[in-house]
């Protein structure tokens, strides 16, 4: 991605270092993967590119790899994530991977430092941490003192229809025959979000307006 998006949403303040981003559909797909089952951990590879000062997430399959973080990126699991990655997003690069474990803390932990270390050591490796059940995601990426926690990121929207066609394959894998076009939920969840947006740029210059206006009524009475 050679230009900036124009459809962003901002989440806390990425300020002036490696920027991330991750597209609509693939943060759609996570919240729908951590949301499916809230008694176990779920983990997915995140691609794309990094490259320009940024990291830009834009796709994700998962990796079905249980319960025990000791057996986590075997070679095993690595081929069929690579499987996937073939078959449905061929061109993009490993750029990180997603973990939810709800109801836990969005910390990071030494067992999932040493995985990443391990699995993910390049500094263009992004952890994604989510807790669907408190509501909360943060992006960890490598700096200077090691791995933390990313300041803020970027989630933008762009036609996807390699992403969009992986989620409607994927829940059809576990019986779920989609009652909607993801493009049409997708899209409408993005827009509306950037209409609060609008809205409340607006209710605030209002807000100025009346005020202004108000103290120039009082300056004419006097």
């Amino acid at each position: 991605m050679k230009t900036f998006p124009k459809n962003i949403r901002q989440i806390g303040e990425p300020g002036a270092g490696r920027k991330i981003l991750i597209e609509d559909y693939v943060y759609t797909y996570l919240r729908q993967l951590a949301e499916d089952d809230l008694t176990c951990m779920k983990t997915a590879v995140l691609l794309g590119n990094a490259e320009d000062g940024r990291i830009c997430i834009q796709a994700a399959v998962e990796a079905d790899m249980g319960q025990d973080q000791k057996k986590w990126f075997t070679n095993e699991q690595w081929r069929d994530v690579f499987a996937e990655v073939q078959q449905w997003f061929s061109g993009l690069e490993v750029v990180g991977w997603f973990l939810s474990n709800p109801g836990f803390p969005v910390q990071l932990t030494e067992e999932l430092r040493t995985l990443h270390e391990k699995h993910f050591p390049s500094d263009k490796h992004v952890l994604f941490l989510m807790d669907v059940m408190e509501n909360d995601a943060d992006f960890f990426i490598k700096s200077d003192v090691g791995l933390t926690a990313a300041p803020g990121y970027y989630i933008y929207y762009e036609k996807n229809p390699d992403m969009q066609n992986y989620m409607i394959h994927a829940r059809r894998q576990i019986g779920v025959t989609p009652s909607e076009v993801v493009e049409d939920r997708a899209a409408k969840d993005f827009r509306s979000a950037i209409r609060e947006q609008l809205e409340e740029k607006e209710h605030h210059q209002n807000s100025r307006f009346v005020y202004a206006a108000s103290i120039l009524l009082i300056v004419v009475v006097l």
